[in-house]
């Protein structure tokens, strides 16, 4: 039978003891945290890296790195708003020609998702729109030819990747314009209104509320549209100096986040 004798001196009592008040308070300090010293543990406020309910303190892994392809030019593809061929990879459709034109991804309701329609006559336009892989989309102008349309992939190695659109907030309320939203990570807003004449623009920046107009219209004949990208942790809101906005406001993030109703 193996047996273990281990001799402790009284020096060594000393030793042993300073090492036990030193994890003792070690584990208080922890288990304190830095809140209400009444209350153990730790509380919300003080968790990190975790999606709370109100769509705050996600993880940046949450969102990603984006790297771009090479441009594509699909020029050829129809513009008269038939369904395309889905992508395999997300990525950007950019459009630029004559008179007015829109990207509009299909969905079961057939709800227009990036809409412009600025152009009169020969004037020239340009639009872009996020696409998800496996989305299918069309195209529509009402110019026939003239209509210069790029693909931009996202390539392998990106660690984002695009969520799906939504039409509410963290809190599961419809986005609505002339209010402020926080972005709690990077992502794409868009917006349709019927109201011509009127004036709509999408802000975005560092500062509550934000002040830099990005995109926007004030049409005169035509429905005001816009879509811009937004950057995790600054503000956005759609402004219109109609009585009452008519119309849709979309989220599109990279990664999986809600807008933050301020």
């Amino acid at each position: 039978m193996v047996s273990l004798k281990v001799n402790f001196k009284k020096k060594d009592l000393w030793l042993l003891s300073a090492i036990i008040v030193f994890l003792v308070g070690v584990g208080y300090v922890i288990a304190i945290g830095s809140g209400n010293y009444m209350v153990q543990g730790h509380d919300a406020s003080e968790l990190t890296g975790v999606c709370k309910t109100d769509g705050t303190g996600c993880p940046t892994s949450v969102g990603g790195s984006l790297a771009f392809g090479a441009w594509v030019d699909i020029s050829s593809t129809p513009i008269d708003g038939s369904s395309q061929t889905p992508f395999s990879s997300d990525g950007f459709i950019v459009t630029y020609g004559n008179s007015y034109n829109s990207i509009i991804i299909d969905t079961p309701d057939g709800t227009t998702r990036c809409k412009l329609e600025l152009g009169h006559g020969n004037d020239r336009t340009g639009n872009m729109c996020p696409i998800k892989k496996g989305d299918t989309w069309s195209i529509w102008s009402n110019v026939a030819g003239g209509l210069t349309i790029y693909w931009i992939p996202i390539v392998s190695g990106s660690s984002g990747s695009f969520g799906s659109w939504t039409t509410t907030d963290s809190l599961g309320n419809i986005l609505v314009a002339d209010s402020v939203y926080k972005a709690d990570c990077d992502g794409f807003i868009s917006f349709s209104a019927d109201s011509a004449g009127t004036g709509t623009f999408i802000y975005t920046d560092s500062s509550n509320p934000p002040t830099t107009a990005v995109a926007g219209s004030d049409a005169i004949n035509s429905d005001e549209a816009g879509n811009a990208p937004v950057k995790e942790g600054e503000y956005v809101r759609i402004s219109t100096s109609a009585a009452s906005f008519t119309g849709s406001i979309r989220w599109r993030p990279i990664g999986s986040c809600s807008l933050i109703k301020q």
